[in-house]
């Protein structure tokens, strides 16, 4: 259920299932984006996964794990419905 968008000069490859030495998260459930150039905008490169659904008035646990070749990068997660809730890493 990934969906992959590159824009506004952005550049990215995306690989799902990930597979291989020297990926320390493989699997079907396991996405790699290498992004070569950012983009004017931080929606440029963005990666969706539309199979969540949250069951009202339970609270929810997101977790994941993410890795940058670069020191100093962010990664923004979203979580949009009826409301927008960003958070930066």
């Amino acid at each position: 259920s990934w969906w992959n968008g590159v824009g506004g000069g952005g550049a990215a490859t995306f690989t799902c299932p990930v597979t291989g030495v020297g990926n320390v998260q493989q699997g079907t459930n396991a996405l790699r984006a290498n992004i070569t150039t950012a983009g004017a905008n931080p929606w440029d490169v963005q990666t969706i996964h539309s199979g969540f659904i949250a069951t009202p008035g339970l609270v929810h646990s997101l977790s994941f794990w993410a890795k940058s070749a670069v020191a100093g990068r962010q990664i923004r997660v979203v979580i949009q419905n009826t409301t927008y809730a960003a958070q930066d890493y």
